[in-house]
């Protein structure tokens, strides 16, 4: 069973914060999913292939990142690795994609410093 709170965030997208007679506006799930004036990094993406005998990929890794370690760079390094040696695949960008806020992980860092 949800909370007071949280049947109103769920039913709003409102949170009281502050004085317990208060509520101010807080992200909503589609502000997360959807932010305002938000454009995918294109630009960081290879263009031309180095041999356009290969099929482009985009490595994508999902996560908390809370904190980033050397181990989950260590994983695109691994990744692309078996990729060049058995694949026919050519790595044309990589991205870490830490999960938003509303993950609620206990101890997660504010996304702002992941």
């Amino acid at each position: 069973m949800y909370s007071k709170q949280e049947t109103n965030y769920l039913s709003t997208g409102t949170l009281p914060i502050g004085n317990p007679g208060s509520a101010k506006n807080v992200p909503t799930a589609e502000n997360f999913t959807n932010p305002p004036n938000y454009s995918f990094p294109h630009h960081r993406l290879a263009t031309v292939l180095r041999n356009p005998n290969k099929i482009p990929l985009v490595l994508v890794a999902c996560g908390s990142f809370s904190p980033v370690t050397y181990l989950h760079l260590r994983m695109f390094e691994m990744a692309k690795d078996y990729i060049r040696q058995n694949t026919n695949y050519e790595i044309v960008g990589g991205y870490l994609s830490p999960v938003s806020d509303m993950y609620k992980k206990p101890g997660l860092l504010s996304a702002r410093h992941r």
